[in-house]
This record gives structure tokens, sequence and C-alpha cells, in this order.
């Protein structure tokens, strides 16, 4: 039983982990390399919607 909670707290990180990593580059992205077009914002942001919503479920299953 131990080693079920153990591998599941480890998983639950490396969610977590992979997905603000990918937070991460996305916003440095928008910070360092603007770019004029809109529809690269806008694809941006629902990347970063899609995430945190991944986080917030990981986060709510979890706790």
């Amino acid at each position: 039983m131990v080693s079920e909670v153990f591998k599941a707290r480890v998983d639950f990180t490396m969610d977590v982990t992979k997905l603000t990593e990918e937070l991460s580059i996305i916003s440095h992205i928008l910070h360092r390399h603007p770019s004029k077009d809109i529809s690269s914002y806008i694809d941006h942001l629902e990347r970063i919607q899609y995430l945190t919503t991944r986080i917030n479920h990981l986060i709510g299953r979890t706790y």
C-alpha cells in the first residue's frame, strides 16, 4: 500500500512538472519573442488555458 501511495505521488509530481514546464516555455516565447500575428497569441493562450485546466484537474483529483 505504501508503494502505491508513493507511486501515485511520483506520478502526480511528474505530471504537474511536465505541464508547468510547458507553461514556462510558452511564457518565455510570449515574453521574449512577441509576434505581431494575433492568431499566434490566441493559439498560445488556448494552450495555456488547457494546461492550467489539466493542472487544476490533477490537483483536485489528488487533494
